[in-house]
């Protein structure tokens, strides 16, 4: 696993808040999810009463496959936390 230096974490952030994807691109810093995970993340996965985010597929560039959303890890549900700045 690769980690983002503290000091290109700024241009990380300008760089994802100019294509609009500030969002993904935090989720995708502090939770530990795949990109094709976050990319194939709707509004029903998320579920702000328990702070967890339901992972029930990921888009898959696999050679010889429809590109598209497939399940994740071969059907298994995942659970991610959600946890805000203020660690609530």
């Amino acid at each position: 696993m690769q980690f983002l230096p503290p000091e290109a974490m700024h241009a990380y952030q300008e760089a994802a808040k100019a294509r609009d994807l500030l969002p993904m691109f935090y989720l995708e810093s502090v939770s530990g999810l795949q990109k094709g995970e976050l990319v194939a993340l709707r509004w029903n996965d998320v579920d702000i009463q328990s702070k967890t985010i339901s992972v029930q597929q990921a888009v898959c560039p696999t050679p010889g496959r429809h590109p598209g959303a497939h399940p994740a890890q071969d059907g298994k549900l995942c659970a991610a936390g959600i946890y805000s700045a203020g660690g609530d």
